[in-house]
């Protein structure tokens, strides 16, 4: 299929990912009496542009695992950053359903000839984030919820399976970018308090991004 092809159908994805998300949010806060909040034009355009970019990049790369890697995380971080910006939330299902694919395209790559001690560092290197994350979690609840402390688990064992050195570089991005985040909004509103999923979910996607 030719690059535009798959452009034109990265950002189609995108935006239906988004307008999907935006329902969800609209459930959301019908069931618990929250003002309504819809997602701004400027993040569907966002949406389109990051949909657009991981198709011509996953068309280009030559392992089909990669590629699909690419997707799953890219789909993850277009509905789960916004609804978790918004309202604090993320869902569960979407996330143990990525976390599903992600699994089964990792053990599937290993089954069709790559190195099987490749996939079982991948699922060793996701399991330890995902248990620090659950530590820090039950440490400090006021700073990380349980969402987040699942949502690593797809993300790691997708960066990890590319390399694991990458896993590293994810937190780190994660952790500044959350930070100069949490700068800002002190600064305007005297408060620290920030959704951390959305940092993740983009640090992921930018590491990824770079590594294939």
């Amino acid at each position: 299929m030719p690059s535009t092809a798959w452009i034109v159908l990265g950002a189609c994805c995108g935006v239906w990912l988004t307008w999907t998300s935006s329902r969800l949010l609209a459930l959301i806060t019908d069931a618990s009496n929250v003002h309504r909040c819809g997602y701004p034009s400027w993040w569907y355009g966002t949406a389109s542009i990051c949909g657009g970019i991981t198709a011509y990049a996953g068309s280009r790369v030559e392992s089909l695992r990669d590629a699909l890697l690419l997707w799953f995380v890219m789909a993850l971080a277009l509905f789960q950053s916004p609804l978790d910006a918004i309202s604090r939330r993320l869902s569960r299902p979407v996330t143990l359903t990525c976390l599903g694919a992600v699994a089964i395209v990792v053990t599937g790559d290993s089954v069709t000839g790559a190195s099987r001690d490749a996939m079982w560092i991948s699922l060793l290197v996701a399991l330890l984030v995902g248990i620090t994350y659950s530590l820090l979690t039950f440490l400090s609840p006021q700073s990380l919820g349980l969402g987040d402390a699942l949502l690593v688990l797809p993300l790691a064992l997708a960066l990890a399976a590319v390399n694991p050195s990458r896993v590293a570089a994810w937190q780190i991005l994660a952790s500044c970018s959350a930070l100069v985040h949490v700068v800002v909004v002190r600064a305007k509103h005297r408060a620290s308090a920030i959704p951390f999923g959305p940092h993740l979910l983009g640090a992921a996607w930018v590491v990824l991004m770079a590594s294939v």
